[in-house]
């Protein structure tokens, strides 16, 4: 488990060329960890899809996360899923 700030992009919907994500899972394109700017491809439940959807772009978050992958397969992104999330002022 990982606390980080993050600067959420977008929600997406994985595909075949995200193997790292159950097909048709949500997750968020968000750059970060910050002050980083790499990206980190965020697995969100279900239950807090609409707290995702809700957030402006290039919000910055605080999470709490998981790590699933240290690496995805094509770009070399970190895959995490979300355990708690706080938007930041």
């Amino acid at each position: 488990m990982l606390r980080w700030t993050l600067q959420f992009i977008a929600v997406q919907k994985a595909d075949d060329l995200r193997p790292d994500i159950p097909t048709g899972a949500n997750y968020v394109l968000a750059r970060g960890p910050l002050p980083e700017r790499g990206f980190v491809y965020m697995i969100i439940p279900d239950g807090r899809l609409g707290a995702v959807q809700a957030l402006a772009p290039l919000a910055n978050i605080q999470v709490t996360v998981k790590v699933r992958q240290g690496r995805s397969r094509f770009l070399g992104n970190p895959v995490v899923e979300l355990i708690s999330l706080e938007a930041s002022p």
